[in-house]
C-alpha cells in the first residue's frame, strides 16, 4: 500500500506484485506473507516477518520479542550483534542505486526503547562488500528519539528529531557517483563517501531487541514494553537504467536494450557503465562478434537523466557515462547500431578497451541504420595524451550501396566532441536530401582527430582506403563551434 499523513510528503512509489525470482528487483507492497526463501535470516530471526493488517491495510511487521532478548536466546548468540533482527535480500548482480521504504512511527515510540532500519549493503565492481549505507529511527535510552543515518568512517548521524507521530515516512538511499545520498521524504537529509559501493548487494530490514542487560541505560526489561512491532511497506530498489515503455528496470543498458521493443524509451541515470555485447551478428548473419553496445531495435530511444529523473539537455551536464569492450574483427565498434531510427540522447561516451584492459579505440559509435539521431551527448577520451580520438562513424552494409542508398538521414546536433570527430563514409547519403542530414550546433575541441567531419567515398576502382568503394552525399552543417585545431575541420576526399 502507498501511504501518507499529517506532515509527511507523499512519495508516489511503484505499485506491483511482490518480489518473486522471475521479478529481482524489488517491489514488495506485502500484500500477502514475503517469500522467506527469498528474504533470509540476517544476524537473528525476528519473531515475526509478515503481512500484517492491524493498521487498516497490508505492511510488513517485523516482530521484536522479549523472549529473544539476549539472556534467552540459544548458546553462540547471545551478544549484543544478535540483538539486531532481520531479514535480507539478495540484489547482487543487479546494479541497484536506489533503496526506498516507508516506515510507520507510533506516538509511543517517542518514549520507549525503539530502533528499526533499513539498510543497503553496498558493494564494489567485484560485488564485494564495501559499506552498509541504513538509515531508520533511533530511540535507544527510551527519551531521544531520532532520525538516523549510517556513516561508515563516523558511525551513526542523528539529523531530525520527529515532530509528528502516527504517520509515514519515507526513507530513500541512493548511490549516485562516489556518494551515497540519503532521503527523508524526498528531502536530502545527508551525503556521505560510498567507500568504493557501487551498488547495492542485499537490501536488510531489521528492528533491535533491547531485552539485554548488558545494554546499561540501553535495556529495556520491562515485560510490558520490551515487545513490539515495527512496520514497514513499499519497500522497492531500482537500477538506473529504466524502460519507460514497459516499466521495467534492467542492471546494464544492453540488458534493458535486449528487453525492449521497437520504439521503446530508455532512461539512462548517473552512473559509469562498463558495456559488453557478446555473440552478435550483424545484420543476422556476420558474426559472432563482441561489441560494447548492441542496439537493433527500431525506433529506440537511449537518453540520459539526472539523479532525479529530469532529463539531459545539454552535453556538457551528462552523468551517465559509458565505456565499452568491443573485439569485433572490422575495427573495433564500440556501440554498434543497426537498427533504423535511433537516437542516443544526453549520454557521456568514453573509450573502448580491449580485453587485456588496453584502450582501444576506433569506431567509437558505428551507425549502420537509417535516421540514427544523437542530442545532448559529449564523446571525450581518457587517452587523448595517447593521439586517441573518438569517432562516430557511418558506413553503408547494403550490398549494393550505390543504388540502395538505405542511409539517407541522420541528425547530430548539440553534442562536444573532445578529441573526437565525425565520419560520413562509402555510401551513406548518396540518396535523400541533404536537408535531412544535419550537423548542426555541435562544439568540437581537442587535438587528436585528423579532422572534425570528414565525408569519405570513392567512386571506381583503386580506393584509397580498400572498404571505401563508394560515394558519399552531402550534408547541413550550421552553427557549430570549432574550438581545436585539427589538420581538417571539414574533409571531403574521393574522386570525379
Amino acid at each position: 500500500m502507498i501511504h501518507a499523513g499529517l506532515g509527511v510528503l507523499l512519495v508516489v512509489m511503484m505499485m506491483g506484485m511482490n518480489a518473486t525470482a522471475q521479478n529481482p528487483y524489488l517491489n514488495e507492497t506485502f500484500d500477502t506473507n514475503p517469500n522467506l526463501s527469498l528474504w533470509t535470516v540476517d544476524r537473528y530471526a525476528p519473531a515475526a516477518f509478515v503481512s500484517d493488517n492491524s493498521l487498516g491495510s497490508n505492511v510488513l511487521k517485523i516482530g521484536i520479542d522479549a523472549s529473544d532478548g539476549a539472556q534467552l536466546r540459544p548458546s553462540g548468540f547471545s551478544g549484543a550483534f544478535y540483538n539486531t533482527q532481520g531479514r535480507a535480500f539478495d540484489q547482487t548482480g543487479l546494479n541497484v542505486k536506489v533503496l526506498k521504504g516507508s516506515l510507520y512511527l507510533p506516538s509511543d515510540w517517542a518514549t520507549k526503547h525503539r530502533r528499526s532500519d533499513m539498510w543497503a549493503v553496498g558493494v564494489g565492481e567485484t560485488n564485494a562488500v564495501s559499506s552498509f549505507p541504513i538509515m531508520g529511527f533511533r530511540n535507544v535510552d527510551g527519551a531521544s528519539p531520532t532520525f538516523s543515518y549510517w556513516d561508515d568512517g563516523s558511525g551513526w548521524i542523528n539529523f531530525a528529531t520527529p515532530s509528528t507521530y502516527d504517520v509515514w515516512y519515507n526513507f530513500e538511499i541512493r548511490i549516485v557517483g562516489t556518494n551515497v545520498e540519503y532521503y527523508l521524504n524526498n528531502t536530502l537529509v545527508g551525503t556521505i563517501s560510498s567507500y568504493g559501493s557501487v551498488s547495492i548487494g542485499n537490501v536488510i530490514m531489521q528492528a533491535y531487541n533491547f531485552n539485554d542487560n548488558t545494554l546499561g541505560a540501553n535495556y529495556d526489561g520491562n515485560s510490558s514494553t520490551n515487545s513490539y512491532g515495527a512496520y514497514w511497506d513499499n519497500v522497492i530498489t531500482k537500477s538506473t537504467v529504466y524502460n519507460v515503455t514497459q516499466a521495467t528496470y534492467s542492471p546494464t543498458i544492453q540488458a534493458a536494450i535486449d528487453g525492449s521493443n521497437d520504439g521503446d524509451v530508455i532512461n539512462v541515470g548517473p552512473g559509469n557503465y562498463f558495456e559488453s555485447a557478446s555473440n552478435r551478428y550483424v545484420l543476422g548473419t556476420n558474426g559472432p562478434h563482441k561489441f560494447g553496445l548492441f542496439i537493433d531495435k527500431n525506433n529506440l530511444t537511449i537518453r540520459g537523466v539526472d539523479a532525479n529523473n529530469n532529463l539531459i539537455t545539454s552535453a556538457s551536464n551528462a552523468v551517465a557515462v559509458i565505456t565499452t569492450n568491443a573485439t569485433n574483427n572490422f575495427g573495433y565498434s564500440g556501440i554498434f547500431v543497426q537498427g533504423n531510427n535511433v537516437s542516443l540522447k544526453g549520454l557521456l561516451i568514453k573509450d573502448n578497451y580491449d580485453d587485456g584492459s588496453n584502450f582501444a579505440n576506433d569506431k567509437t559509435i558505428e551507425i549502420i541504420g537509417n535516421g540514427f539521431n544523437m542530442q545532448y551527448c559529449k564523446l571525450s577520451t581518457n587517452n587523448a595524451g595517447g593521439g586517441d580520438a573518438l569517432y562516430v562513424y557511418f558506413g553503408e552494409w547494403s550490398d549494393d550501396r550505390f543504388n540502395a542508398g538505405t542511409m539517407q538521414t541522420y541528425n547530430i546536433s548539440n553534442c562536444y566532441f573532445d578529441n573526437s570527430a565525425i565520419s560520413v563514409n562509402n555510401g551513406v547519403g548518396v540518396q535523400g536530401l541533404v536537408s535531412g542530414r544535419t550537423i548542426t550546433n555541435n562544439t568540437f575541441d581537442g587535438t587528436s582527430p585528423f579532422y572534425d567531419i570528414a565525408f569519405r567515398g570513392w567512386n571506381g576502382a583503386s580506393p584509397v582506403q580498400g572498404w571505401i568503394v563508394y560515394p558519399v552525399g552531402g550534408a547541413t552543417i550550421t552553427g557549430n563551434t570549432f574550438s581545436n585545431e585539427p589538420t581538417n575541420l571539414i574533409l571531403a576526399r574521393g574522386n570525379a
